[in-house]
């Protein structure tokens, strides 16, 4: 996969790591997948901005989530399926707001 991807992209060479990157870098954040890109140039202060703004979307989802399950009447009424549809969109929302948060306390050291 990683051939194709650095072909696809044209990136220079993947790695896979569980370490933040000392260099300046973009986060990516697509669900509970979370990318690296180092790039020179990264103007640090529109990244910061933009994971801002990233995060305040999610918690807005993660509470609206919440708020849908804590309405008894929904999770007595619902299918199951539904139910537990809810519940993993809650807990990958959740998922999403950590990863997020992270991103933003490493921009901020």
């Amino acid at each position: 996969m990683k051939d194709l991807l650095i072909k696809m992209a044209a990136l220079e060479r993947v790695e896979l790591t569980d370490d933040t990157p000392e260099e300046l870098h973009a986060n990516i954040v697509f669900g509970r997948l979370k990318a690296y890109v180092i790039l020179p140039g990264v103007d640090m202060e529109q990244e910061r901005k933009k994971l801002q703004e990233e995060l305040e979307y999610a918690q807005g989802f993660v509470r609206s989530i919440e708020a849908k399950l804590s309405n008894e009447k929904f999770v007595n009424n619902a299918p199951a399926a539904v139910v537990d549809r809810e519940r993993k969109k809650l807990e990958d929302g959740k998922g999403r707001v950590a990863m997020l948060e992270e991103s933003l306390a490493q921009i901020g050291r």
